[in-house]
């Protein structure tokens, strides 16, 4: 498998808790605190046939069992690109980029169009974070405000209509609700 894949395949296929159970296991030079360094640290230990490689390997092949049965049905490197395509589609993305590129009849082309996907995708998603964090931090916050202003006024009628409840009382009708 061509070297460039090894990043996104490590980047997309391989959870950062994974990651840092790796890094702790092979005593990895990256601090824990340095998920990026312990990236490019899998990443550059993945390139050669070594007890790191081998651990990545199993756990991605047992991870993603379910989606290279699946395209191991396929025939064609054209079916593994099309399934590919509509899995990308559908925001299934970890499990058919290793399905695809593993897969015993990809072409070169095939595994460059799932390179290439992956590398806009991340492009995108990045994007997506910088415009979207902003925006998700002060809806939480507005969320927050509105939480905590309903339970003030929730207090505030509780109050209410227990002093209603008691006028009535005092007056001789006794309140039919609960």
């Amino acid at each position: 498998m061509d070297d460039k894949l090894h990043c996104p395949l490590i980047g997309t296929c391989l959870p950062i808790d994974e990651l840092h159970r790796l890094a702790q296991r092979f005593k990895f030079k990256s601090p824990s605190t340095n998920e990026f360094g312990m990236h490019v640290e899998a990443v550059s230990l993945s390139q050669h046939r070594n007890p790191v490689a081998a651990a990545i390997q199993h756990y991605l092949e047992k991870t993603h069992k379910l989606w290279v049965d699946r395209f191991a049905r396929l025939k064609t490197d054209a079916e593994v690109r099309l399934h590919w395509q509509e899995c990308l589609k559908r925001g299934e993305v970890a499990g058919p980029l290793w399905a695809t590129c593993t897969h015993r009849m990809v072409s070169p082309e095939t595994r460059h169009q799932a390179y290439g996907d992956i590398h806009m995708l991340s492009h995108q998603v990045g994007n997506s974070l910088a415009v979207d964090a902003p925006r998700l931090a002060h809806l939480t916050a507005d969320n927050a405000r509105q939480g905590a202003e309903l339970r003030k006024r929730a207090i505030q009628h509780a109050g209410e209509l227990d002093a209603l409840r008691s006028r009535l009382a005092e007056a001789g009708h006794a309140p039919s609700l609960p």
